[in-house]
């Protein structure tokens, strides 16, 4: 099949030509680009990329060699470009990874000053309202639960929790 070119080596859109330079060529220029980006689907996408660059731009394409020579060196240059592109894209989701642990790791490192200062302030209360912040808190019980186990009124339990949350919510008023 010979390259319909024209004077001034420029190629012509003609539908049947580009049908059969088409078929004759997309095969192998796509096991060529899949060799060079290792994706068979990208390297379809490549191939067809250059087809549509050709036809869009038939008159403005200046044929030195063969068309042959010129598919193949142009899906190479488009394999190699996606190559480098998709690095930069690589790099740039690496550096967003790297920002997003570095904020998960500071946050954790609040969090756990906070539970730190929490705990500090629950332990710097007085024995009584400690034990029943503890249970309320961390066990869960029920303030007849409470009362039955430190041998209490439900009344007592209750005050020691309105005394205990006060006294924090003024010792922890700087973390909110």
């Amino acid at each position: 099949m010979k390259l319909k070119l024209f004077q001034d080596n420029v190629i012509h859109r003609d539908p049947d030509y580009f049908r059969s330079l088409y078929e004759k060529y997309f095969l192998p220029l796509t096991e060529f680009a899949e060799a060079i980006v290792y994706d068979r689907e990208e390297a379809k996408d490549i191939v067809q990329d250059v087809f549509f660059y050709l036809w869009d731009n038939a008159e403005k394409i200046r044929i030195n060699k063969s068309i042959k020579h010129y598919l193949f060196s142009s899906v190479k240059h488009k394999a190699l470009n996606r190559i480098r592109h998709y690095r930069i894209i690589d790099l740039h989701n690496d550096r967003i990874r790297e920002a997003y642990l570095k904020a998960e790791n500071e946050n954790l490192q609040i969090y756990e000053d906070r539970i730190e200062k929490v705990t500090k302030a629950i332990d710097s209360l007085p024995e009584q309202m400690r034990k029943v912040i503890n249970l309320r808190i961390k066990n869960e019980m029920k303030y007849e639960e409470i009362a039955e186990y430190l041998k209490v009124s439900v009344n007592t339990v209750k005050t020691h929790l309105k005394r205990a949350v006060k006294i924090l919510k003024s010792n922890l008023a700087s973390l909110v």
